[in-house]
């Protein structure tokens, strides 16, 4: 059995890390809270253009660098405020250890996701990663979920995709073949073809799809 795991709050808490990140920039600013969270807002879960944060920094928090810079910060300085979700990497030992092959599958920038992995120890717990940019494709492309499938000599009835976000992991996998799990993070399905387990947290979910090996 093949299992891809997104990164950014499924494996890890990217929210947290970028949250305190803004909020250290807005205190060393002079900024205040209500700033730093017009920030937070604009950043969208990562998911906002890079330049539209950059400039979020600028005019909310009074941040003088340049774009190019603000972004290069924006991608790279959270990542040391980054924690491995509580259970995971006992979970993915646990199914690594009964013969699944676990893979990261992620959007973003190869240098930052690769800083990420390594950072909370994900380089040593999975077997490799498959990066949108290396991979000149981003979820919710069915495409990168086949080919991450192929390069890995993996059927696609055979293979997992596990992440938080309902249309980049649950629909983009559900269309090219594959059983998902999706991390709620408390939230209801927003609707259409649910994913095959659902729970709120991401350790939960590796139990759910674990349950499924016994059967």
């Amino acid at each position: 059995m093949l299992l891809l795991i997104d990164l950014d709050n499924t494996l890890i808490d990217r929210d947290s890390a970028f949250a305190t990140w803004v909020r250290r920039v807005a205190e060393d600013a002079g900024a205040d809270d209500a700033a730093a969270d017009r920030v937070i807002e604009a950043d969208d879960s990562g998911y906002a253009d890079r330049d539209d944060v950059a400039r979020a920094l600028q005019r909310e928090l009074g941040v003088d660098d340049d774009l190019e810079t603000l972004v290069d910060r924006i991608r790279h300085e959270h990542v040391e405020h980054v924690e491995l979700n509580d259970g995971v990497g006992e979970r993915l030992a646990r199914l690594a250890d009964r013969g699944v092959d676990v893979a990261v599958l992620t959007n973003g920038n190869v240098k930052q996701q690769s800083m990420k992995l390594h950072r909370v120890g994900l380089d040593h717990l999975v077997d490799g990663a498959v990066i949108s940019e290396s991979a000149g494709l981003e979820k919710p492309d069915p495409e990168i979920f086949r080919r991450a499938v192929a390069d890995r000599g993996a059927d696609a009835d055979d293979t997992w995709m596990v992440g938080d976000n309902a249309d980049a992991d649950i629909k983009g996998a559900q269309d090219a073949g594959l059983r998902t799990g999706w991390v709620t993070l408390g939230r209801p399905w927003p609707g259409g073809p649910a994913p095959t387990v659902q729970a709120a947290t991401t350790a939960e979910v590796l139990d759910r799809i674990a349950d499924t090996l016994r059967e």
